[in-house]
């Protein structure tokens, strides 16, 4: 594998696909020679998916992720506002109006004979 990332980075799927071996095994050799090897690169996500590290072999620093540094000020902020009841009564927050959960709708009409029955 060492050979491989020192010609051209990859991901770890292309590295799982070079070196036919499992990906959690290339995961396990990334994490035991993590300070020989570094992030050179991202790939983009597609739909849902998160962003996927290339792996290239040297010594130099990682390149940080750039999906990370809004998602997780964001992500921070929507737990603080969750879950400190506090915000709402100092009107730092917006308490939310909306019905939480499914509504159902039954008709309160009820016949005489099922009444009786």
């Amino acid at each position: 594998m060492r050979a491989i990332l020192e010609q051209e980075a990859l991901s770890v799927r292309e590295l799982v696909k070079r070196c036919n071996v499992s990906q959690q095994r290339v995961s396990e050799l990334l994490t035991i020679h993590r300070v020989e090897v570094y992030i050179s690169d991202w790939i983009p996500p597609v739909g849902k998916a998160q962003w996927r590290p290339i792996w290239s072999y040297g010594k130099q620093p990682d390149m940080p992720c750039p999906g990370s540094i809004k998602s997780a000020a964001a992500r921070a902020a929507s737990t603080a506002q969750r879950r400190n009841p506090f915000l709402a009564a100092a009107g730092l927050v917006t308490i939310p109006t909306g019905v939480r959960g499914r509504i159902f709708r039954q008709s309160m009409d009820i016949n005489d004979e099922e009444l009786a029955a």
